[in-house]
């Protein structure tokens, strides 16, 4: 099972541009490629860091659905390339490992690059090591360690040279400690911007659904599940789960018993979730969602009598006669006319300034 607090840490570090440290973090969770999600954040990262290689396969292993999206293609298609260009491969050069760090550095093969420069150990050239490894270390969202080479070259040939990298290594420092390690629902992550904008103005698609769905498994927050899901109950859409897998059954199941579902989901929008899980044929969840209504349904109202003819009324028993210990006080005879409302004020008005008394 997926680690979800590396998850948050990784897209953390994505976030904040801190793309070696999410690079290591994606590599220690062999699983994550399974989630169509998670699988798009790796492609994205490796990019960036140049590793053609997990680039290709994370690319290969996008859904058609997936790539419909205008941001999903655009990254794949900046992995074929890197991985074309990768596969061709550079030049090995002997004795000069210096000349094949720059290439990899122009081709923009970081994580080869940093190796490189990190094993010339040649004190002649310690110099334009540093320069190079301040470059890289900056380019991979290290920025403290670019820091360190930047102030190892305050003078000499390389310091002008280095100098232009100081501000942007001490402003990002900077930022990084604004930030802080926050929840993934304050961090703006660019793809977090694209995908929420696809969720909430985008087409209620079965693809939206299982992005918004594999989010909220991350995060915890099944807002945007639950917005995608009531734009496709206002379309009549019943297909809008047909591209979760089998293993998501259990993030849905989740979802249900959410205290957002509960405060969220009218009987309408409950009904159009039964009937997309049996369209997907998620038998077991139709059965959940059918039980947590039946107990959260509020008790019915007492029926109403019929009113009854006043041919078929039947007249009121009237009550038992007082023991005869116990004689009953002599009712008074009916006047024929009803007493005057002030005669009855009268007698009100005396019996409380008798109570007050």
């Amino acid at each position: 099972m997926i680690d979800r607090s590396k998850v948050i840490e990784a897209l953390y570090r994505c976030t904040t541009q801190e793309w070696l440290k999410a690079n290591e973090l994606w590599s220690e969770m062999s699983d994550v490629g399974a989630d169509p999600l998670l699988r798009f954040f790796v492609l994205q990262t490796a990019v960036r860091v140049g590793d053609g290689a997990t680039a290709k396969a994370m690319a290969d292993g996008l859904s058609p659905a997936l790539m419909q999206y205008k941001f999903v293609a655009q990254i794949a298609a900046d992995a074929a390339a890197l991985s074309e260009l990768q596969s061709t491969g550079i030049e090995e050069v002997e004795g000069d490992q210096r000349l094949l760090g720059r290439r990899l550095m122009e081709k923009s093969f970081f994580l080869r690059a940093l190796d490189v420069w990190s094993e010339l150990t040649d004190p002649a050239f310690a110099a334009e090591r540093d320069l190079r490894l301040a470059k890289i270390l900056y380019r991979l969202g290290e920025y403290e360690s670019a820091a360190q080479h930047v102030e190892a070259r305050t003078g000499g040939r390389y310091a002008d040279r280095v100098e232009y990298l100081r501000q942007p290594c001490e402003a990002s420092i900077q930022r990084l400690k604004r930030l802080g390690l926050r929840p993934m629902s304050f961090v703006a992550h660019p793809l977090m911007r694209e995908l929420r904008t696809t969720f909430t103005e985008g087409e209620p698609t079965a693809a939206a659904a299982t992005l918004a769905l594999c989010l909220g498994a991350v995060t915890g927050d099944w807002s945007d599940f639950l917005q995608v899901l009531r734009r496709a109950h206002l379309a009549g859409s019943e297909t809008i789960l047909e591209d979760l897998g089998d293993a998501q059954a259990d993030d849905l199941a989740d979802c249900i018993h959410s205290p957002q579902f509960a405060a969220a989901a009218s009987p309408a929008l409950t009904d159009h979730l039964a009937k997309c899980c049996i369209q997907r044929g998620f038998y077991p969840l139709v059965d959940m969602i059918i039980d947590d209504v039946g107990e959260d349904e509020a008790p019915a109202e007492p029926a109403q009598e019929a009113p009854v003819s006043p041919e078929t009324q039947v007249a009121p028993v009237a009550p038992p006669p007082p023991a005869e210990d116990h004689p009953a006080p002599p009712v008074p005879s009916e006047p024929a006319e009803r007493p005057a409302p002030k005669k009855r004020a009268a007698r009100s008005t005396t019996k409380r300034s008798a109570g007050k008394a």
